[in-house]
């Protein structure tokens, strides 16, 4: 068995295009996408260890206040925006809003679903197999 057909890592790297759906009805969602990484990636594995860096400084008492006051879903939203590349057909209130990494991480933040959407597509390894 040649494990080179199977180096998720080298392709996380390369980015996907994801259509995003409607976050309930499942329907594409004409012209709006996101170009993703895949969770094998340097830069997703590297934000990892930032936060098990930060987790591993806590005290006990410090680590469950953390889980519980929603930090912990801070560093979700940090960590898929951290999967993103760039986007089209992203707007608000009819404006096209620019790609950059702070942007990412506003629009994972205040659109949750989106973040489900580009987590999903970055943890099926299918999309990261080589060709």
């Amino acid at each position: 068995m040649d494990l080179s057909n199977l180096d998720f890592q080298q392709e996380s790297e390369k980015s996907i295009v994801v259509q995003l759906r409607h976050p309930t009805s499942g329907k594409i969602l004409e012209g709006a996408t996101i170009s993703v990484k895949g969770q094998q990636s340097d830069s997703f594995q590297s934000a990892i260890r930032e936060l098990e860096r930060k987790r591993s400084k806590m005290s006990a008492a410090v680590a469950l206040n953390y889980d519980e006051s929603g930090k912990r879903e801070a560093d979700d939203e940090m960590l898929n925006s951290s999967l993103i590349t760039g986007w089209t057909g992203i707007e608000e209130e009819g404006k096209k809003v620019a790609f950059s990494t702070a942007e990412a991480a506003r629009i994972i933040k205040k659109y949750r679903w989106i973040g489900n959407q580009v987590a999903m597509a970055a943890m099926d390894g299918s999309n990261f197999l080589p060709n």
